[in-house]
């Protein structure tokens, strides 16, 4: 990248009084996936107002017109906003039309809540449904986890493997996208680990249509599975109070974010699932689904939930 070419900061990214405020009073009360996309937003915002080529914007009033959204809708499209663009891995690729969609109704949600009469560049269009990969295909996954998890690894066992295995084995069963998995608690399973209680908002809906709270039975495997990562995770986690302590799927290692055991990142699922796969596409000689969510489209056509219902609005 050469000099002329500006770059997002390095220093800590805020925003305004006025819109900082704005952002914290609305933080979105559903699922993970739309907080993590407010803080997208909130975040690209304040990546923009570091480029010279931004408005200076410092309240609501200002950023909510035609033209600023407008431009930070085009930098945005146009990676400009993103903090890893130049590293972006091999399984990320170009920004989908379906992350311009989400990045579309977040900014539409804050609009509308903000009350300014500006307008949003068009929606973009849905892409055309991926062809999932064969259901066998997605079994394949778990037999080869399964048989990697007691690769002992500095002389303990591979928990990359283990947790995996029960990530996997959930999937299987339920056809649970990413953020439904990571939003799991250990209070959202039955006695005995046999069922699971998924909430579920309805991909491609209107953002007014009720999630949905549906019961899967689980599979011997998977209960195992589950049993296993548990002792595991719990050791890890013996320490950790807060939010954290009752969530599913934990870190493996210290980080920015803390000690061992801290409520693993919502990418950090899809992370995981990429470097072990990795591993054992080179290991077999086997081509494994990429993504995570491939092993989703799998299974969400063949598994039927014991019972579904909305969510009643309190």
């Amino acid at each position: 990248m050469t000099a002329a070419e500006p770059t997002p900061s390095a220093s800590p990214l805020t925003l305004p009084s006025a819109l900082e405020d704005f952002f914290a009073r609305t933080i979105p009360t559903g699922s993970a996936s739309l907080r993590e996309r407010h803080a997208w937003t909130r975040r690209e915002l304040a990546v923009a107002l570091t480029l010279p080529q931004f408005p200076q914007v410092r309240s609501v009033e200002e950023l909510f017109t035609t033209p600023v959204l407008a431009q930070l809708w085009e930098l945005g499209c146009s990676d400009a906003l993103r903090s890893r663009t130049a590293r972006r891995g091999r399984h990320e690729g170009p920004q989908s039309r379906n992350t311009r969609r989400a990045r579309w109704s977040s900014l539409h949600r804050l609009l509308t809540l903000s009350g300014c009469e500006a307008r949003l560049p068009p929606r973009p269009a849905l892409e055309p449904p991926p062809t999932p990969p064969a259901d066998l295909t997605a079994y394949r996954v778990a037999e080869h986890v399964q048989a990697h998890t007691g690769r002992r690894v500095r002389g303990g066992v591979d928990l990359k493997m283990v947790r995996l295995l029960a990530l996997v084995g959930l999937i299987l069963d339920t056809g649970a996208r990413t953020a439904e998995l990571h939003a799991l608690r250990w209070a959202d399973f039955g006695p005995r680990l046999r069922t699971v209680t998924l909430v579920r908002h309805p991909q491609g809906a209107d953002p007014g249509t009720p999630p949905l709270r549906q019961v899967f039975a689980l599979t011997p495997r998977t209960r195992a599975a589950l049993r296993d990562w548990r002792v595991h995770r719990d050791r890890l986690a013996a320490s950790i109070q807060g939010s954290d302590e009752d969530k599913v799927w934990v870190t493996l290692s210290a980080s920015l974010s803390g000690p061992p055991g801290r409520s693993l990142a919502l990418g950090g699922l899809a992370r995981t699932y990429n470097a072990v796969t990795d591993l054992l596409s080179a290991w077999t000689g086997e081509p494994l689904p990429p993504h995570l969510k491939d092993l989703s489209l799998a299974r969400a056509e063949a598994v039927i939930p014991l019972s579904s219902e909305p969510v009643a609005e309190t």
